[in-house]
């Protein structure tokens, strides 16, 4: 199954939204007190969670390899969030943007992409969020607003 040209130009907008320029941009990098984590099995982990996007079959295979790289390479996420989610959960991840580019479409107006992801671990060890903002701004109300004070 293909994309048809007019869906790839819209995701490809949409795509673009959450691209904030570069994404290394705002990412503290081995300053005094912080050390930048390196997940060493990142390139293995992102090949089987093509495979669980891809076996999913939300995904057209063909967007699969793009959409997965875009998630590890082109948002900038800090590899401590590879190294500790499961492969399931990030597969989860990239088909819930990918439904968000898709929700967009569907309304005309890439702009109108809104992102409202939420995984907090049952022993309370950690969490995750995944929220659309503007960078920089402190959001106090919508998605993700209480995120800092949890």
């Amino acid at each position: 199954m293909s994309t048809p040209e007019p869906t790839s130009k819209v995701l490809s907008a949409a795509t673009h939204l959450l691209q904030t320029g570069d994404a290394h941009k705002g990412r503290v990098e081995n300053m005094p007190g912080y050390t930048t984590p390196v997940f060493k099995g990142k390139d293995e982990q992102r090949a089987l969670v093509e495979q669980a996007v891809a076996g999913k079959g939300f995904i057209p295979r063909e967007l699969v390899k793009n959409e997965v790289n875009w998630f590890y390479n082109g948002l900038g996420i800090d590899d401590t969030y590879f190294q500790t989610e499961s492969r399931e959960v990030i597969a989860d991840h990239i088909m819930a943007l990918f439904g968000a580019k898709i929700l967009a479409f569907t309304k005309h107006d890439p702009s109108s992409l809104v992102i409202d992801l939420e995984r907090i671990d049952e022993k309370g060890n950690g969490a995750t969020f995944i929220h659309s903002s503007v960078p920089g701004l402190t959001t106090t109300e919508g998605p993700g607003a209480t995120c800092e004070a949890r």
